[in-house]
């Protein structure tokens, strides 16, 4: 599962690429789809988090050179003023 959020402190964009439900019951025991999103979003996203967005399986990184202008618009990654 590939999630992104929107830090408060710099506006900037963190992508997580969280280990997958069969992973996490190998080492939790076995765990529900829920108990496993429960799981994943108390333990990794901030509680200040802004925009916090599921993305798809098939999502490609933007070009990561200029990783400091991505943005979090209506779900989608978008780079933002940088040449």
């Amino acid at each position: 599962m590939w999630i992104a959020y929107t830090r408060p402190s710099d506006g900037g964009v963190t992508i997580l690429n969280v280990a997958s439900r069969e992973n996490l019951s190998s080492v939790l025991g076995d765990i529900t789809a829920s108990e496993y999103v429960d799981h994943v979003f108390s333990r990794s996203i901030p509680r200040d988090a802004i925009d916090v967005t599921v993305l798809p399986m098939d999502w490609v990184e933007p070009d990561r050179y200029k990783r400091n202008n991505w943005r979090l618009r209506n779900g989608e990654i978008v780079v933002e003023g940088a040449i």
